[in-house]
C-alpha cells in the first residue's frame, strides 16, 4: 500500500487530517476505504492462516528484486 496522490496533498494541506487517515490503516481499520479494508485483510491473513506472513514477504521481496532488475 502506498500513499496516493490525494493523500500526499491533503499530507501537505492538512497534516492532523493525513496522521488520523494513517493510524486508521494502521491500528483500526474503521474508515470504508480500499487502503483500510485491505490492511484489514492482511493482517487477518496474518493472524490466522499459518505461513501468510512468510509468503508475503517472498512476494514482496521478489517483486521488489523484479522491479530493480
Amino acid at each position: 500500500m502506498r500513499t496516493t496522490k490525494s493523500e500526499f496533498e491533503l499530507m501537505t494541506e492538512c497534516a492532523e487530517e493525513f496522521v488520523h487517515l494513517a493510524l486508521d490503516v494502521c491500528d483500526k481499520q474503521d474508515a470504508e476505504t480500499v487502503k483500510s479494508k485491505a490492511a484489514s485483510l492482511l493482517e487477518g491473513m496474518c493472524d490466522n492462516v499459518d505461513g501468510s506472513v512468510t509468503v508475503l514477504v517472498q512476494f514482496c521481496t521478489g517483486a521488489l528484486s523484479f522491479a530493480l532488475a
